[in-house]
């Protein structure tokens, strides 16, 4: 009586397996979703925020009675981004140099290996062959 009941069990639990594979699959993914949406928060923010100091820096570059508070706020923080900027593309043309030449080391290293692999290969064959003649 009992290993009907067993079997009955075992039948329930392979039915139950992949979904529960498949509920695992859901969560996962529901995880992957919500970090990009919180990725996605932070980035709004962050855009928000830069939208606004824009609009005050315009407000003072506009109008003629915050004279002072441009002079004070505004031009200082143009030359700031305009010096960083430059160091930017300082910056960006030795990370790229510094890219290509790992990029091209890569790609060397790549080629070797198959010109590797393919010789071990084709001596792994000519020991065959010598095998089937002799």
């Amino acid at each position: 009586m009992g290993i009907p009941y067993s079997k009955e069990i075992n039948a329930a639990f392979d039915q139950v397996t992949p979904l529960v594979a498949a509920a695992y699959q859901v969560l996962q993914t529901t995880k992957n979703i919500s970090i990009i949406l919180a990725g996605i928060q932070v980035l709004t923010l962050v855009f928000l925020g830069m939208i606004l100091v824009a609009l005050v820096g315009l407000l003072f570059t506009m109008n003629p009675d915050l004279e002072k508070e441009r002079q004070l706020y505004v031009t200082p923080t143009l030359l700031a981004i305009v010096s960083w900027a430059a160091v930017a593309r300082i910056s960006l043309l030795v990370v790229t140099a510094v890219s290509s030449v790992i990029a091209m080391w890569l790609i060397m290293r790549v080629a070797q290996h198959r010109h590797d692999v393919t010789a071990l290969y084709e001596v792994a064959d000519g020991v065959a062959a010598e095998d089937k003649e002799g």
